[in-house]
């Protein structure tokens, strides 16, 4: 073999070898872009998973809280709305402070449900079961007393609440000025 010859052979085995290695390092290049890309999917998926599990641990959270409302409404609600029962009640509480109750009236038509004990009832918002019954009563009396029962409606077992009040003077009697008052009652059931 020749110099010349010899000269030629290994610049073709140089241009040659550093083709393969361009080559190789094209391809080791691409193949390490897919590699990354793989594992930025799969960071992506995972972070994507913890937002989920995050999530679904917020719900386990809500639903226990929920159950505990649910738990809670069937201890402190009664199951059925019986107005023998409520009206029994109001009387009672107006009777410990020696008022006499003018009227009791439940307000509203005939519910949704064809349920006697749904019927004037309705929906409470964002709680499941619960239902709302609205009454309407009126009393005279003196001012401290109208307080008093105020109160003694408040912390009531059945849960009533005042949503409206209107109380305006009345004829005096005695030099004593009485009252009257018309309050709006909301009461509660889970049937």
């Amino acid at each position: 073999m020749t110099p010349k010859k010899l000269f030629l052979a290994t610049s073709a085995g140089l241009v040659l070898g550093i083709g393969l290695i361009g080559y190789g390092l094209f391809w080791g290049d691409s193949v390490l872009n897919m590699r990354a890309d793989e594992i930025s999917q799969l960071k992506a998926d995972q972070e994507d998973l913890d937002v989920r599990i995050e999530n679904a641990k917020n719900l386990r959270d809500q639903l226990s809280e929920f159950d505990d409302i649910s738990s809670l409404t069937k201890e402190v609600l009664p199951d059925t709305k019986t107005q023998e029962n409520i009206v029994g009640e109001l009387i009672s509480i107006a009777a410990n402070r020696g008022i006499s109750l003018e009227s009791i009236n439940f307000v509203g038509g005939a519910g949704e449900s064809n349920n006697v004990e749904l019927s004037q009832a309705e929906a409470v918002e964002g709680i499941p079961g619960v239902f709302s019954i609205q009454i309407s009563t009126s009393l005279s009396t003196s001012y401290a007393n109208i307080l008093n029962i105020l109160e003694d409606i408040e912390g009531n077992k059945r849960r009533f609440e005042v949503t409206d009040i209107s109380i305006s003077p009345t004829a005096s009697e005695d030099g004593i000025t009485n009252f009257s008052a018309s309050l709006q009652i909301v009461t509660y059931i889970k049937p």
